[in-house]
């Protein structure tokens, strides 16, 4: 991964797509912690769709449920670790709360996506080293 983030979204959604009965929690909970506070860089953004194709028969619907930011052009700045940071340490909050795990990976302008770590699972110090190797 270069640290060249040219029209790249990071993402952190959901690594669960049966999310009925936790759907109106979370979505509370992303939506106020991305209205109040104040972000230095990023500007994230909530994101709750559902997929109406299915991966293989009998799977459930994907669904996509949590958070989105474009990552700047270059290395990351310290502003910008802050906030990822803060994103970082509030999906911990939401998983040691209500149980669930977050897929967090790089969308690319060309449509595909990939994801790079997982919380639980991975140091956000970790993390900000395989999206920005100048850390």
């Amino acid at each position: 991964m270069t640290s060249a983030h040219q029209n790249q979204v990071l993402y952190a959604y959901v690594a669960d797509y049966d999310l009925a009965d936790l759907e109106p929690t979370l979505e509370s909970q992303l939506a106020h912690f991305v209205d109040e506070r104040t972000w230095e860089a990023a500007s994230p953004w909530l994101v709750n769709q559902r997929s109406t194709e299915l991966q293989h028969p009998g799977d459930l619907t994907p669904w996509d449920l949590g958070l989105n930011v474009a990552l700047p052009e270059g290395p990351l700045s310290p502003a910008w670790q802050a906030d990822l940071a803060a994103i970082f340490a509030f999906l911990g909050t939401l998983n040691t709360q209500l149980g669930v795990d977050f897929a967090i990976g790089l969308g690319l302008p060309n449509g595909v996506s990939e994801d790079i770590a997982y919380i639980p699972g991975i140091e956000f110090s970790d993390f900000l080293q395989s999206i920005d190797p100048t850390q």
